[in-house]
C-alpha cells in the first residue's frame, strides 16, 4: 500500500543541474528517507549514487560490472556517453563512505543496507570475495618474463553490439613475436657461451684467458690446458687466468734468477720474501 509521499521518477538523469537526481527527488517532494531506491544506467551508476547526499535508502540497489575481478577499483569516467560501468570494490567503497554495507551480490547488481541495520542481517564477513563467489564472468591478463600476454577465464564479451565475441592471446599481444625474450644484448652473442667469453675478456684486460667451450646439457666446462700455473711467454711472469690482474710473482722470483731480457732489481722483493 502506497503512503501519502509514494512517488515515482522515471527520467533521465545527468550531473547537470537540471537532470541531477537531487532536483528530481526536490520536485517530487520525495521524503528525507527512502525505503527503496535502484540505480541502473549501464554506466554512471556509481557516480549517480554519489550524487544522492541528501536522501537516506533503507535498501539500495547498484548495479556494477560483474567482469571486472573482485580485487579491482575501477571507476567509469563521469561520462554518460560511454558505457563501462564500475567494479563492485569501487561500488562498496562508494557505499562504506555513505555509510551502508554491502548486503548482497547478484549477478550484476548489489544490495546495501545502512550501516546502523546491517548487524540485524546476522552476514559474518561481507568483502566481495565472499559475496561474490568465483565470479563467472571474469577474466585475467598476465604478462611472462618475455612479454607475452595470457588471458585466463572468461574469453568473451557479454554485452552491446560486441556480445559473443571471442579472444584468446593471440589477440592480446602487443609485442612482437620477434622482441619477445628475456635479456636484451648483441645479436652477435647468438650462444651462452660467446657471451661469456666477451664478459671475461672485458674483465680480464691484462690476464690470459681461459678458453671455454659448450659441453652437452648446456653446460660449461674450461679447456684442460688453461691452468692457474700457466706462464706468459713474453714476459714470463706467471699468471692466474681466475684474476682479474696478473699476479705479482713471477716464474723468475719463484727460481731466483731474474726473468729473461731483464735485470735483476736491486730494492724489490718478491712478495713471499717480504
Amino acid at each position: 500500500m502506497r503512503s501519502a509521499h509514494s512517488a515515482r521518477i522515471v527520467n533521465y538523469v545527468g550531473f547537470a543541474p537540471i537532470d541531477s537526481p537531487y532536483t528530481y527527488f526536490s520536485e517530487a517532494t520525495c521524503p528525507k528517507d527512502i525505503d527503496f531506491i535502484s540505480i541502473d544506467t549501464d554506466d554512471c551508476d556509481h557516480n549517480v549514487w554519489d550524487l544522492i547526499a541528501a536522501n537516506r535508502q533503507r535498501v539500495d540497489l547498484i548495479e556494477f560490472n560483474p567482469a571486472v575481478p573482485n580485487d579491482c577499483l575501477f571507476v567509469q569516467e563521469r561520462d554518460m556517453t560511454i558505457n563501462k560501468s564500475s567494479s563492485l570494490l569501487a561500488i562498496t567503497d562508494l557505499a562504506k563512505s555513505k555509510g551502508y554495507e554491502l548486503a548482497c551480490a547478484l549477478d550484476s547488481d548489489a544490495l546495501f543496507s545502512p550501516a546502523e541495520l546491517f548487524p540485524k542481517l546476522g552476514i559474518e564477513t561481507n568483502s566481495t570475495d565472499a559475496m561474490v563467489y568465483a565470479p563467472r564472468r571474469e577474466m585475467r591478463i598476465f604478462p611472462t618474463f618475455d612479454g607475452t600476454l595470457y588471458v585466463t577465464g572468461r574469453r568473451q564479451i557479454d554485452w552491446g553490439v560486441n556480445k559473443n565475441v571471442t579472444f584468446g592471446p593471440e589477440d592480446l599481444q602487443v609485442v612482437p613475436p620477434e622482441r619477445r625474450r628475456f635479456r636484451r644484448h648483441s645479436a652477435r652473442f647468438d650462444r651462452p657461451h660467446q657471451l661469456v667469453m666477451a664478459r671475461a675478456a672485458g674483465r680480464r684486460r691484462h690476464a690470459a684467458v681461459t678458453r671455454i667451450r659448450p659441453v652437452a646439457g648446456g653446460r660449461r666446462a674450461a679447456s684442460p690446458a688453461a691452468n692457474s700455473s700457466s706462464c706468459d711467454p713474453a714476459t714470463g711472469r706467471g699468471i692466474d687466468w681466475r684474476s682479474p690482474r696478473p699476479r705479482a710473482r713471477s716464474t723468475a722470483c719463484q727460481a731466483g734468477t731474474p726473468p729473461p731480457g731483464e735485470q735483476e732489481p736491486s730494492s724489490e722483493r718478491c712478495p713471499d720474501e717480504s
